[in-house]
């Protein structure tokens, strides 16, 4: 409520998620976005060096596995 207060929009229009323990996909997809606050610009780039990094090993576990392309 606060943030969604803070920005001036629609509490619908929020979307909250700990980067941390999310699936690669939504990581790489929240980072995409447009930031509203970065405190450190080195932290975001490991998050999306360490969601990038997990998302190609899932894809290539996949492929090995014969479920991906």
């Amino acid at each position: 409520m606060d943030l969604a207060e803070a920005l001036g929009i629609k509490e619908e229009l929020v979307d909250l998620a700990v980067l941390d323990n999310s699936p690669p996909e939504l990581v790489l997809e929240a980072l995409n976005g447009i930031p509203i606050l970065v405190e450190d610009p080195v932290l975001i780039f490991e998050l999306r060096l360490r969601a990038l990094m997990e998302y190609l090993d899932l894809r290539e576990d996949l492929r090995v596995l014969g479920l991906g392309p």
